[in-house]
């Protein structure tokens, strides 16, 4: 696949990514967090709308199993992405699980959007 289709597809998501992330760390910023729980949060909580959810339910002092359950609730919809993969992915080896396991709304947006053209583009 060419590098350079594939980046200029995934621009616009890009730049939605930067725009959410920096409202992100305004928001824990003003909940009195400070740059290394953004860091962290980014770092092992793979959905960017749980990392919203958790600035709140940190701030309110939320249980374990009350943050455990929304996590399953906000992110219940990756499993259908997953499932709808799979035949796509069938020819990935090794790579499906994580391609399966990686996708976001806006990424599986892009993957569903089409084929690499002839030639990638």
């Amino acid at each position: 696949m060419n590098i350079r289709y594939a980046f200029k597809r995934s621009l616009p998501v890009m730049a939605g990514y930067l725009v959410l992330g920096m409202g992100f760390g305004i928001l824990l910023e003003a909940k009195g967090y400070g740059a290394g729980w953004a860091f962290c949060m980014s770092l092992f909580i793979y959905a960017g709308s749980m990392q919203y959810v958790a600035v709140d339910l940190l701030a309110g002092g939320a249980s374990l199993l009350a943050t455990a359950l929304m996590t399953l609730m906000v992110n219940a919809r990756h499993l259908f992405y997953g499932i709808s993969m799979i035949d796509r992915y069938k020819e990935t080896g090794a790579k499906k699980p994580y391609l399966v396991f990686a996708l976001t709304d806006e990424t599986y947006s892009l993957v569903c959007s089409g084929d690499v053209p002839e030639g990638g583009g």
